[in-house]
C-alpha cells in the first residue's frame, strides 16, 4: 500500500497558504490605495511669510576730562569707567510681511544688574540681581505689511557701576558685575484664521566694577518665518488600481475556497481509508465486521497477498470474511479461520 509523505504535504500546504495570504494582502492594499481610503486628507499650505529684524547702535558719552577731547566714543572701543557719563543707545525693530496683517504689539526696554560670585575663573554663581525699568508696557497696532519700532534711550552708566562698587565694598567678596539692556518685542495677529504670535529679545551687555570695559551686543537679528495652514485636499481615486485589486481579491477568495479542503485536510481520505471503503463496498455481503480481534492462539497464521485471494478462499470454503479495525489507528485486518488455520490480509 502506498503512503503519503507528510513532510512534502506540510510544505505544500504552507506554500499554498502563504501564496493566498500574500495575494489577499496585495488585493486589499490595491483597493485601499486605489480608492484613496487611507490617503492623507490634509496637508500644510504656506499662507504667509515675514521677516523680523532687530539691531542697535550706541555711543558712549564722556564727562569733561583732561585726557579725551571727543564728546563721545563710538562702538567697539575700550572705555575708561571713570570718564563715562552715559551710554546713548538706539534700538530698532522691523517687521516685513508678504501680505497685510493686523497685529497688536507690546514691547519693553529694561536693564538687569547682575553680580556673580567669582573666586576663580572656573565658577560663576549669581549672588544678586536687580531689574531697572526703562520703558515698560509700550503698545501699538499695525495693519500693513510693515511695522517698525525705533527707540532711543540714555543709560546712566554710573548708576549701575556705583551699585556694584557699593556691593563689593560692603561685602568684600570677589565678584563679577555687569548689566544687560534688554529690548523685548512681542506681537499677536491673525491671518486667514491662523493665529500668529512671536517674541523677539535683543540684548546689550555692559560690564561694571572695572577700571576699563568693552560693550558687547547681539548680532543683528534677521529671521524669516513661514506660517502654514492645514487644509483639506481631495484625492482622486485610481480606478484602474481599484479594479485590479477587486479582481485579485475575487480570484484569491475563489482559490481559497477551492483549495480550502486540501489545505486544511477537511474530508480528505488516506490511502488506508480509500482501500478499506472500496473493499467494504464491493464485498460487503461476504464480510462480517467485528469489534474484537480474532484470538490467534493455537492457530497457524497464513498471510494472504491480496484481497482477491481472500474472496477465493471465501468462495471455496463458504466461510465469511471477518474484518477487524484497530481503534484510533489506520490499520485493519481481514481474516478467515478454517481447521486451526487463520488466513489474514492486512491493510
Amino acid at each position: 500500500m502506498s503512503t503519503e509523505n507528510p513532510g512534502i504535504k506540510g510544505s505544500l500546504k504552507f506554500v499554498l497558504l502563504l501564496f493566498i495570504l500574500l495575494a489577499l494582502a496585495i488585493s486589499v492594499f490595491s483597493i485601499v490605495k486605489g480608492s484613496a481610503i487611507l490617503s492623507p486628507k490634509e496637508e500644510e499650505e504656506l499662507i504667509f511669510s515675514y521677516v523680523v529684524s532687530m539691531d542697535s547702535s550706541y555711543v558712549v558719552y564722556l564727562k569733561d576730562n583732561s585726557y579725551i577731547d571727543e564728546e563721545f566714543l563710538g562702538e567697539n572701543e575700550t572705555y575708561i569707567a571713570e570718564l563715562v557719563d552715559y551710554i546713548a543707545i538706539d534700538l530698532d525693530y522691523s517687521f516685513v510681511g508678504n501680505n497685510k496683517i493686523t497685529k497688536e504689539y507690546t514691547y519693553d526696554i529694561y536693564a538687569i544688574l547682575t553680580i556673580e560670585y567669582r573666586p576663580g575663573e572656573a565658577t560663576n554663581n549669581r549672588l544678586w540681581h536687580k531689574k531697572y525699568p526703562i520703558k515698560l508696557d509700550q503698545s501699538f497696532k499695525s495693519s500693513g505689511e510693515r511695522a517698525e519700532i525705533a527707540e532711543s534711550i540714555n543709560v546712566q552708566y554710573h548708576t549701575f557701576n556705583q551699585q556694584a562698587l557699593l556691593f563689593h565694598q560692603q561685602l568684600q567678596l570677589p565678584i563679577l558685575a555687569y548689566f544687560d539692556v534688554y529690548f523685548e518685542v512681542s506681537f499677536a495677529g491673525e491671518y486667514q484664521n491662523e493665529k500668529i504670535t512671536e517674541t523677539q529679545v535683543y540684548k546689550i551687555n555692559v560690564p561694571v566694577n572695572r577700571t576699563a570695559f568693552s560693550i558687547e551686543k547681539d548680532e543683528q537679528v534677521s529671521e524669516k518665518i513661514d506660517v502654514f495652514k492645514t487644509i483639506e485636499i481631495e484625492v482622486e481615486p485610481d480606478i484602474e488600481l481599484t479594479q485590479i485589486g477587486f479582481l485579485l481579491l475575487v480570484c484569491t477568495v475563489f482559490a481559497f475556497i477551492v483549495l480550502f479542503n486540501k489545505i486544511f485536510d477537511l474530508n480528505q481520505k488516506s490511502d488506508y481509508m480509500i482501500t478499506r471503503d472500496k473493499i467494504l463496498k464491493e464485498f460487503g455481503e461476504i464480510i462480517i465486521e467485528i469489534v474484537t480481534p480474532v484470538n490467534k492462539e493455537g492457530l497457524s497464521v497464513i498471510e494472504v497477498k491480496n484481497f482477491n485471494e481472500m474472496t477465493d478462499l471465501e468462495s471455496e470454503l463458504s466461510i465469511p470474511i471477518m474484518f477487524y479495525e484497530q481503534p484510533d489507528r489506520e490499520k485493519g485486518e481481514f481474516s478467515i479461520v478454517y481447521n486451526n488455520i487463520i488466513y489474514i490480509f492486512e491493510i
